[in-house]
Formats: C-alpha cells, structure tokens, sequence
C-alpha cells in the first residue's frame, strides 16, 4: 500500500512523530525496540499533552549526541545509551534514567504507541521509515492532532497531572507549557 507521508505523519523538523492505534503486535515490537533493530523512539500516548513536548524532548537529545560527535565536555553528551532513549529520559520529570524508560518507554501490552524517526542527513531515514511502517500490525493515525482518532484520545491528563506533580495547575494549555519548558530544561545547570 503506498502512503502518503505528509498526509499521514507529523513533521517536526528534525523528527517525526507516527501515531498508531490497534496495534496487534505489541510484543514483537517491544522486542525489536529493545535489542535496537528498530531505530525509533516509541512511547506511550497516555503521557504526552502535545507534540512539542517530544520535538523539544528530540532536539534535545539531537544536541546531546552531537556534544558527544564534536567532544564537548561530557555533562553536554547523552545521559543515556542512545538517542531514542535519551528522548524518552528528556520527557521524563525524574534524573533516574531507569525510571523514565519505564515510565515513558513501551510494554509487550500496548496498543497506542507513538514512533518517533529521528530526521538526520543521512540516508538512514528513509529506510528506517519503511521498516517502521512495514513492522507494526496496527493502524496510523492519520492526523496526529485529530480530536477523535488523534493523540487527544489518548493523552491521560490525570496521570500527566499526577506523574509531574502539577495540581495546582488546572489549564491543559498551562500544562502543555510547563512540560515543554521542562523538557527544554532538563539537566541545565
């Protein structure tokens, strides 16, 4: 089946952002992110409020891997073993690395699973797309911020509330702020 990229996906710039929903395989998947055959960042739809939130999470973690590329000192380099889970940790309100794969990452069980392809210049992305597509038994979401198929069906704002410590902030918008600027910030010293 041929599809259109730029119907079927959100463009960030330097990642994009691939929703599926009714995902049959969720085990094989998880399999595949683990051992690093599928070169992507996969992460629960429950916890993200908005795509900026994984954009910031991504440039962040593009910048951590080029401090590593270029020998900048090691602060600035990647807190974890690559830059798929250095989205996941860069989402995460805690410092403990473990912890935010967890909490962020996939299970065997999942069956919404947001991918995240990392836009380099190389010929690495195009590939890594199609091996996407071609590996999970699910359906792609269309338009990633459609309110009745999208990513609003599925963020948890309870949880979101509850994992980031917000209660005091009741506006979604307000949220999606904060999440983003912490996610900007993470790690700065």
């Amino acid at each position: 089946m041929l599809i259109n990229m730029a119907a079927d996906s959100s463009d960030y710039g330097f990642c994009e952002i691939f929703l599926f929903k009714d995902i049959k395989n969720g085990k094989e998947i998880h399999s595949h992110i683990l051992e690093g055959s599928l070169k992507c960042a996969a992460i629960k739809p429950a916890l993200i409020a908005h795509p900026l939130q994984i954009a910031v999470a991504c440039k962040k973690s593009l910048a951590a891997s080029v401090a590593i590329s270029t020998n900048e000192a090691k602060s600035k380099g990647l807190m974890t073993k690559s830059i798929f889970t250095e989205i996941l940790y860069n989402l995460a309100p805690t410092k403990n690395i473990a912890e935010s794969l967890k909490t962020y990452g996939v299970s065997n069980n999942d069956q919404e699973i947001i991918f995240v392809l990392i836009k380099e210049q190389n010929q690495e992305y195009s590939s890594s797309q199609d091996e996407l597509l071609s590996k999970v038994d699910g359906k792609l979401v269309s338009n990633l911020m459609d309110d009745k198929e999208g990513l609003p069906c599925f963020t948890n704002w309870n949880s979101i509330v509850k994992l980031h410590k917000l209660k005091s902030i009741t506006d979604k918008k307000c949220i999606v702020d904060v999440l983003v600027s912490r996610a900007a910030t993470k790690d700065s010293s």
